[in-house]
């Protein structure tokens, strides 16, 4: 069982430059305030997810398509701060978060894969859909790409059967979709140093105090385990219990299934300071600015 995370951009269009397929968004006009806040948002949202365990694919002629406004005027725009970069400094950064150009690791099935009338088996959704039925959990981060609503909906073998995709906008959205379907899903693993509802927690050799107590079920402490997050693959991770009114710490097991162990943390507790309240906020909305 594995996830991948997909990444399509929306492009720029003009009399000589058409849409690396027909049915990704595009548009002639170049607002440089609207493209900056554009590659921001992008930067954002792929930095925040890096604490997710998925495989990550960007398409590399989308990308192309995309930047080509800042390629064409990298004279123009490098010595100035906000210049996001010329396509290979953009891939660059990519890279760098783990994404790879899904081309270079396509396998064909002999499927032909169908939107509406249009042929995809070649583009990303037809990757998509590859994927999907090889039972991945398959998710599009779309940045403007694509209008459709979701899930998009591919035919194949002539027509008889179908698969559908599903697409997100935003880091909320995203957030949303890893906490419901990543692929392994995330293990609870009770400590006794640290209880539950039903049991205190012991005390720390060497001192004369306790461990910080977990004081929900270990049920709902599974259920705040799916929507945690944290800064990377191997780090520990946290959520908000509203039921309990604190802040739960999940620590890495560190072992091959994404096993953690929790408990609940006040301010100035030990690893509260490690907890990003701009990525709780970014998730939780209003449900946690109120807290």
């Amino acid at each position: 069982m594995s996830t991948a995370l997909f990444l399509l951009l929306k492009e720029y269009t003009d009399a000589d430059q058409l849409p690396s397929v027909p049915y990704v968004n595009g548009g002639d006009c170049l607002d440089e305030s609207e493209w900056l806040k554009y590659y921001k948002q992008l930067f954002d949202t792929i930095d925040f997810f890096r604490y997710e365990k998925c495989d990550r694919y960007y398409d590399v002629r989308n990308f192309l398509q995309a930047n080509y406004p800042f390629d064409l005027l990298k004279d123009y725009y490098e010595d100035r701060e906000e210049f996001p970069g010329d396509s290979e400094s953009i891939i660059a950064q990519i890279v760098s978060n783990g994404f790879i150009d899904w081309r270079d690791e396509s396998e064909e099935d002999g499927q032909r894969y169908c939107f509406y009338d249009m042929d995809v088996t070649e583009d990303v959704l037809g990757e998509i859909a590859r994927n999907i039925r090889s039972e991945k959990a398959v998710v599009l981060l779309n940045m403007d790409a694509i209008s459709h609503p979701s899930p998009i909906r591919l035919s194949y073998a002539n027509g008889n059967c179908s698969v559908e995709i599903e697409h997100v906008g935003s880091i909320k959205g995203l957030h949303g979709w890893f906490s419901k379907n990543r692929r392994p899903q995330r293990v609870f693993v009770y400590s006794s140093k640290h209880g539950d509802f039903y049991h205190p927690s012991e005390m720390i050799s060497g001192t004369w105090r306790k461990a910080a107590q977990l004081e929900c079920l270990q049920e709902e402490a599974q259920s705040l385990l799916d929507y945690a997050v944290g800064d990377d693959i191997g780090s520990s991770l946290w959520y908000y219990d509203a039921k309990y009114k604190k802040h739960i710490y999940f620590e890495n097991q560190n072992e091959m299934r994404l096993a953690f162990h929790g408990y609940h943390l006040i301010e100035n507790e030990e690893n509260f300071n490690n907890i990003s309240i701009d990525k709780l906020a970014a998730v939780m909305g209003e449900k946690y600015d109120s807290k």
